[in-house]
């Protein structure tokens, strides 16, 4: 599997300090770690909006400002609803297309067809202003990556996120995300389940990177970072302890199954 994002050697003021990883195309990816550890800060110059030092490629194109316009159609990236203007759902959405310079049949079906799949389309002639936080978000993060970009970088979009929505959400993503590769930023442990990796920050430092499968291999891996356990990996290790159940259970459906097996 070929490398769809690359980082090498990157250090940003005292921000972020030697970071070096690899990302394969196709794969969900979540990067967590404690409030101030620069995962934003990361996200941002994975981008191309920071004056970082070191280097970064996407699919082998590196990410400097010779090679921006090629790169806008290749990452997309979510950092909040503050990229809202108070106009239509349906403006908004297609803006990014316009800036692209995409033909407007084609952005129109791009609007349609991907509020669809995500299941907002009752949205789209709403006005931002009577849209709900999270309906926002939803929105914001469908302006992000209505170019159908090849990566997508998503900074806390899970934040005081409705269920309704975060389940839209994450079904859309793994729809796509055999197309696309995924960089997600979350402060919350129980999204881990849904990654292929982990990149663990900490300090500026990558400390880990891994499936939570070989990260749990590690002694107390996540309070050396400052984590807590997701919820269903806790409970497992202490009914494992009691002899209740005779393996890890990542999964809240497995564990349910498991315990009234």
């Amino acid at each position: 599997m070929k490398d769809a994002l690359k980082v090498e050697n990157l250090n940003y003021k005292k921000i972020l300090k030697n970071i070096n990883f690899s990302i394969k195309e196709g794969t969900f990816n979540i990067l967590i770690g404690p409030s101030g550890s620069g995962k934003t800060t990361l996200l941002k110059s994975v981008f191309g909006l920071l004056e970082y030092n070191g280097v970064i490629s996407i699919n082998d194109l590196i990410v400097e400002q010779k090679n921006f316009q090629k790169l806008r159609k290749k990452i997309g990236i979510y950092l909040g609803i503050e990229v809202l203007e108070n106009k239509s759902v349906f403006l908004n959405t297609i803006e990014p297309l316009k800036n692209l310079d995409y033909k407007e049949d084609i952005s129109k079906k791009k609007v349609y067809s991907i509020t669809k799949k995500i299941g907002i389309e009752n949205l789209l002639y709403k006005e931002v202003s009577e849209l709900s936080y999270s309906e926002k978000k939803v929105v914001a993060f469908v302006q992000s990556i209505i170019h159908e970009p090849d990566i997508i970088l998503i900074d806390n979009i899970f934040d005081s996120l409705d269920i309704y929505y975060k389940n839209k959400i994450l079904n859309y993503l793994k729809q796509i995300n055999k197309k696309c590769t995924i960089l997600l930023v979350t402060n919350n442990t129980e999204d881990l389940i849904y990654a292929d990796n982990i990149l663990i920050l900490k300090n500026g430092k990558l400390n880990e990177i891994g499936p939570l499968e070989e990260l749990l291999k590690q002694e107390n891996i996540f309070s050396k970072n400052e984590l807590k356990l997701p919820f269903v990996i806790d409970l497992s290790y202490k009914l494992n302890a009691y002899d209740l159940i005779d393996k890890i259970i990542y999964d809240v459906d497995e564990m349910v199954d498991e315990i009234w097996r």
